[in-house]
């Protein structure tokens, strides 16, 4: 049996076990954040691959740096183009380093480095063993939009998105039951188009909401990924979650 414990932005606990399944990658945690005038999403993961996404996926130059909270705080800026009329959205990125985990986030249009030393500086920051925990000091005018969740990537099943079961996130679900699984029920959402990267699975047990879209990628070390079928892919998916069990605690 493995197991996995991970805490989101707003301090729960997330617990996934499972016989069969790889469950040691690091997640990235994700939260989106309701400002008085927009919405900000933040993520926290490793500090490699926090830098990497400043790097290559925002194309951000971190020049910037301050000490804040007990970590350092970086800070770049570039210029993107949106349309192919040419429009450019200015994007500002932070990335909070702490000894284990990072935090970042970015504002779209124009902004400052004070602005967002102000946006990080409206939480207090916490690193624990298993993530990064964000109070804001101010629940009435800056406060998470809904519950925080996880993502991870599990070898031999694909990408897994971990959300708590809210009222919302339950109202989507069909009226009929799903097949049940040691961690709850399992429905399948099959794509309208044939398209592998609209399949997905959902695992509902009694306090979370787990999306899973199976991956060729996580099968590539053992298997050619142009020799496995979107059926094959699919069913390697189902079968590793019939023993997966995920919880949230708050």
């Amino acid at each position: 049996m493995t197991k996995a414990v991970t805490t989101s932005l707003d301090g729960r606990t997330l617990t996934m076990e499972s016989r069969r399944l790889d469950l040691s990658f690091r997640p990235t945690n994700v939260g989106v954040v309701r400002l008085p005038d927009r919405l900000v999403e933040f993520n926290a993961s490793t500090i490699e691959f926090g830098r990497t996404v400043a790097r290559e996926l925002a194309q951000v130059r971190l020049e910037e740096s301050f000490r804040l909270q007990g970590g350092r705080l970086w800070i770049g800026s570039t210029q993107q183009v949106i349309s192919p009329a040419g429009h450019v959205s200015h994007i500002r990125m932070g990335l909070w380093e702490a000894r284990h985990w990072c935090l970042w986030t970015h504002l779209n249009g124009p902004s400052s480095t004070d602005d967002l030393i102000g946006l990080f500086n409206s939480f207090t920051l916490t690193e624990v063993d298993a993530g990064v925990v964000m109070t804001s000091l101010d629940p009435s005018t800056v406060a998470f939009e809904e519950p925080s969740s996880v993502m991870k990537v599990v070898p031999q099943m694909g990408l897994m998105e971990v959300s708590p079961l809210t009222p919302r996130l339950r109202s989507t679900l069909p009226a009929q039951s799903g097949t049940r699984a040691l961690g709850g029920q399992i429905y399948v959402d099959e794509p309208v188009d044939g398209e592998l990267n609209r399949m997905h699975f959902v695992l509902v047990s009694r306090s979370a909401f787990t999306s899973v879209t199976p991956s060729a990628v996580a099968e590539a070390s053992t298997v050619g990924e142009h020799d496995l079928s979107k059926d094959q892919i699919a069913n390697r998916a189902l079968l590793a979650m019939q023993d997966l069990t995920v919880d949230w605690a708050s």
